[in-house]
């Protein structure tokens, strides 16, 4: 059964992008953050049935499935190399890919106001510890499904056979061939990939209307809003940044792999926004100006290397080296040809040719927001030198309790009158929603 065109439902990927983007654009318009919070919730559940359910029905059809990972090099997590530009190591899991989660789990708008919902600290703290859980449970499901996935295709890999064209179409190709007989399989996984999209822009559009209603409508208009007309200006956000996001969909689809394509992506704020929340509470010297012009100038650096990258890359100057790939069991061996899939058998070969790029543009998509934040850091340390004049106390609870040894009388206030009613508002707010 060919995927080609045509999505697995029957109706055109273009047509389903604009029926989901309207469905959720509508909900999260209408019901705010209440029910973007409830539908992630049932949202979630769906997922894992669908994942499990997979998990299950992928178990008994496969056999062999240690060796044949173990055959194709697919689980070899002990590579200790410290290339950065090696796309896949040990290390690029440890520190490269922790990196982004930190700031996700912790300094994400969508996330940041969910926890603003809880009534207490340790609410919050429990939520992360759930939070933490589900995700390295659902990580764990995933592993296993590529492992299946890969033992199912070892000896006739459908990319490269022409059955799918692109490598998101795997997951659903692989359920329809091993559970496609049996009802409403494939309609549960279809469904949970479809949750999957929903939780994440609903979570993205609410975030973002409550960044630009709180910091740049509530600046523009002098007058009172009331709650009223501040719930009309918030739905007209979520409506054109869902247009905004519907059009961003179709031009996403013709830039590559959509994992390394998101990380490189969001590593564009990512980055100097994890920089900037670590220099706060880590770092005394970082002050306004510095944090502000460092996390201005890394977001643009940021942005140009992942663009000078692209165009590297779509001009074969940078090639991606993929784990082999073996069409020797296939019925019908007709290659599909696709210029990202180099190694065809069981070598690899690095077919740049002349000198290659400057590392920092062959750079693993897992360091990406690594990179953004240390450029943050050392730009901003820069900056707040030459403007350290300028330099004010700092109340020393804002710093972590790491470094409060080190901070000395002069750099650091007592808790101040301004941190004193932020933390009284806040707590007056967490007792009127009790």
């Amino acid at each position: 059964m060919h995927l080609q065109g045509v999505s697995v439902t029957g109706y055109q990927v273009h047509l389903i992008i604009i029926i989901i983007s309207a469905i959720c654009t509508f909900y999260t318009a209408v019901g705010g953050l209440k029910t973007v919070i409830w539908t992630d919730f049932f949202q979630m559940g769906i997922i894992f049935l669908s994942l499990i359910a997979v998990l299950i029905f992928g178990f008994a059809a496969s056999e062999n499935v240690w060796n044949t990972i173990l055959a194709g090099e697919r689980l070899d997590i002990f590579d200790f190399s410290l290339n950065p530009t090696k796309r896949d190591t040990f290390w690029t899991f440890v520190i490269g890919f922790t990196t982004p989660w930190i700031y996700y789990a912790s300094l994400t708008q969508s996330g940041v106001q969910k926890y603003l919902t809880l009534p207490t600290l340790k609410d919050c703290n429990n939520a992360v510890k759930i939070f933490v859980l589900v995700l390295d449970s659902i990580l764990i499901i995933c592993c296993l499904l590529g492992f299946l996935i890969y033992s199912h295709y070892a000896n006739c890999d459908p990319l490269l056979n022409g059955k799918i064209q692109k490598h998101e179409q795997l997951l659903p190709y692989y359920i329809m061939e091993i559970a496609g007989n049996v009802p409403g399989v494939f309609s549960l996984t279809l469904t949970g990939l479809f949750c999957a999209s929903l939780s994440t822009i609903s979570s993205s559009l609410n975030s973002i209307s409550g960044v630009i209603y709180k910091d740049f409508v509530t600046k523009f208009i002098k007058s009172e809003i009331s709650e009223k007309t501040a719930g009309y200006i918030l739905r007209i956000i979520v409506i054109i940044a869902g247009i905004l996001f519907l059009s961003i969909s179709f031009i996403i689809e013709l830039l590559g792999d959509m994992l390394p394509l998101l990380m490189s992506v969001t590593a564009v704020v990512d980055g100097p926004s994890f920089g900037l929340f670590a220099s706060g509470v880590l770092i005394p010297k970082m002050n306004a100006k510095g944090a502000f012009g460092g996390a201005i100038l890394a977001g643009i650096i940021q942005a140009m290397i992942i663009i000078i990258s692209k165009i590297y890359f779509f001009n074969n100057a940078i090639v991606t080296i993929h784990k082999p790939l073996l069409i020797d069991g296939c019925d019908n061996q007709t290659i599909w040809t696709n210029s990202s899939l180099i190694s065809l058998n069981n070598t690899s070969h690095d077919l740049t040719t002349g000198s290659k790029p400057f590392f920092i543009f062959r750079l693993s998509h897992h360091y990406q927001c690594l990179f953004g934040a240390i450029v943050m850091i050392i730009t901003g340390l820069i900056i707040s030198h030459f403007t350290k004049k300028d330099n004010l106390p700092v109340e020393k609870v804002l710093f972590s309790p790491v470094i409060h040894r080190f901070l000395s009388e002069t750099s650091t206030a007592e808790k101040g009158q301004e941190l004193q009613e932020l933390m009284t508002n806040h707590k007056k707010k967490c007792d009127d929603t009790k």
